[in-house]
């Protein structure tokens, strides 16, 4: 690995983490503690979208096909848990995103394996 890719890995792992800094400082102090809910399916959904893409992309720079996959099946699954959400609040997007999403989970392992 050289010198391009640990500077674009760095790069992409601490805008994330800045972010997540950000967004948590701009926060009044009674709410941050509803910003780390684990016990919401909004939580999971957002981190897991979040962490797919980021394992992914850095599997994908490092070339470590399980960090990739690792990635792209929590990319799936935040995609799934975020259609579930939309169907619980009776939106017809939902179906629409499981669909995509499994079709992306579907034509990844017909790719990848």
């Amino acid at each position: 690995m050289d010198f391009v890719e640990i500077g674009v890995l760095v790069a992409i792992w601490g805008m994330f983490g800045f972010n997540i800094f950000k967004e948590y400082k701009k926060t009044k102090k009674e709410n941050r503690r509803q910003l780390f809910n684990v016990k919401e399916f909004e939580f999971w959904e957002e981190s897991m979208r979040i962490m797919g893409i980021l394992l992914f992309v850095s599997g994908l720079i490092i070339g470590i096909s399980l960090v990739k996959h690792i990635g792209a099946y929590l990319l799936v699954a935040g995609w799934l848990l975020s259609g579930i959400i939309l169907l619980g609040k009776r939106n017809n997007r939902g179906y629409i995103i499981m669909a995509v999403a499994l079709l992306f989970g579907f034509i990844y392992y017909l790719i990848w394996f």
